[in-house]
């Protein structure tokens, strides 16, 4: 097994539940998605809905934190908010939606906000107690993290925690703090050069990213602090103008994409595809993955950048971080969702793919690949590719027989009620289901 397809795996399991093409978790829910959430919704209620309840009076601290709040620490709490904001705010804004409309359909922002909201009871929490356990070392910096309020908080017992928390950082700073980052800018410089008639090497974007990055932080948590409150504003700011002046643009179609986005939370819309069901958990599922890996609500690295704000009030900072999550899925998620959802049209789906999915997760075996010289089986996506795979009709032309076959057993079983929209849409590349209109 390559190291490609043991992450895709990994991340299957911990997201949805599952391991390559075998469901492990009934439901699709994976183990991660149900402790951050679990624990989103237990310090809600710990925290007496402080989310809600404090969230204007947080507004006004951010724009008290423009200036020091306390002696100690290293920059301002606008800046460490716009530090954490520089993670937060990235691909997970522009990529994530997309792919969260695309794998779990325009329902996946409802749970995106659903996360939101839970998230910023994380996010308070974490960042509330990486002010109160944070240290001072013998160079007079301040160095604070959930690494600091487990050893401080716990106890030195607990250390071994905050080294795997440490060793677990640092996979995923280099992983998806990094190169998902750095491949999106490069894939997206080179996409731009080649309308321009440019050839743009992969390894100058990166040089000229890394001599960037370079600049910022060799001057420290001051200089990334400084230069973040500057440029992250008006980063967030210049992307949600632009974004409103094309829901502006197509403003009679934003109340339909709201509609797409609360009737496939639930399945509504789905329900004529004869799998409501596959279709909310897919919703849920790609939802939660989605938005917390946005917002980074309990991934523990904005209580880092906080850490290092110049603040005696722990309760302030903590509510200042709310707001970063606020910022970055309730507003810049939503409006790239709108924008999608207007300038695309109408959402479709596959109702084969939907069927066949329902018809896996109910226990109907996949057929024998007669390609495969192993004698393994088809995988779902094998038989019914989703309705913007590029090659989808070579693909249902060639598979297309026995994809219906697969439906219609699946149908004779009598686990799934499939459609006979979805057993035509087997053999018809054109047959797609209007997820507005379905």
């Amino acid at each position: 097994m390559d190291i490609i397809k043991l992450i895709e795996n990994i991340s299957g399991f911990i997201w949805g539940g599952t391991w390559g093409d075998d469901v492990i978790i009934p439901g699709q829910i994976g183990p991660l998605a149900v402790v951050l959430l679990g624990t989103g919704l237990f310090m809600m209620v710990r925290l007496g809905a402080r989310p809600v309840r404090r969230f204007v009076p947080a507004l006004v601290e951010v724009w008290q934190g423009r200036k020091a709040q306390g002696e100690d620490g290293a920059i301002t709490p606008w800046q460490a908010l716009s530090t954490a904001l520089s993670g937060q705010v990235g691909t997970g804004n522009l990529a994530g939606v997309a792919t969260a409309i695309t794998l779990g359909g325009p329902g996946a922002i409802f749970w995106m906000w659903v996360v939101a909201l839970f998230g910023m009871a994380l996010a308070f929490s974490e960042s509330s107690l990486a002010i109160k356990y944070r240290e001072t070392d013998e160079y007079g910096r301040i160095n604070g993290g959930p690494m600091y309020y487990i050893k401080n908080g716990l106890g030195k017992g607990w250390g071994w925690l905050a080294i795997i928390f440490c060793l677990g950082t640092l996979f995923s700073a280099m992983a998806t703090g990094s190169m998902i980052q750095a491949n999106s800018i490069t894939e997206a410089a080179l996409e731009t050069g080649s309308h321009l008639g440019v050839s743009i090497p992969n390894w100058s974007v990166g040089i000229l990213l890394s001599v960037l990055v370079f600049a910022v932080i060799i001057g420290g948590i001051k200089s990334i602090g400084s230069f973040a409150g500057k440029v992250v504003p008006v980063m967030a700011g210049l992307y949600v103008l632009i974004a409103f002046l094309v829901l502006v643009v197509n403003a009679d179609k934003v109340p339909g994409a709201f509609m797409q986005i609360i009737g496939t939370a639930f399945g509504w819309k789905e329900a004529a595809g004869g799998a409501a069901g596959y279709g909310v958990m897919q919703a849920v599922r790609y939802g939660i993955a989605r938005g917390l890996f946005s917002n980074e609500a309990g991934q523990g690295s904005a209580p880092i950048a906080h850490a290092a704000a110049q603040t005696k009030n722990p309760v302030m900072q903590g509510e200042i971080a709310m707001i970063g999550v606020f910022i970055d899925t309730i507003i810049i998620c939503t409006m790239t969702a709108l924008v999608i959802l207007t300038v695309q049209g109408d959402f479709k789906k596959s109702p084969a793919l939907m069927a066949a999915n329902a018809c896996f997760d109910a226990g109907i075996e996949m057929p024998i690949n007669p390609d495969a010289t192993d004698g393994a089986k088809y995988g779902v996506s094998d038989l019914f590719p989703s309705a913007y795979e590029d090659g989808r009709e070579a693909k249902i032309a060639a598979v297309g027989p026995t994809a219906q076959s697969y439906l219609l057993a699946c149908q004779a079983s009598g686990k799934v009620d499939v459609s006979q929209e979805a057993l035509d849409a087997s053999g018809n590349p054109e047959i797609l289901m209007d997820v507005d209109h379905a």
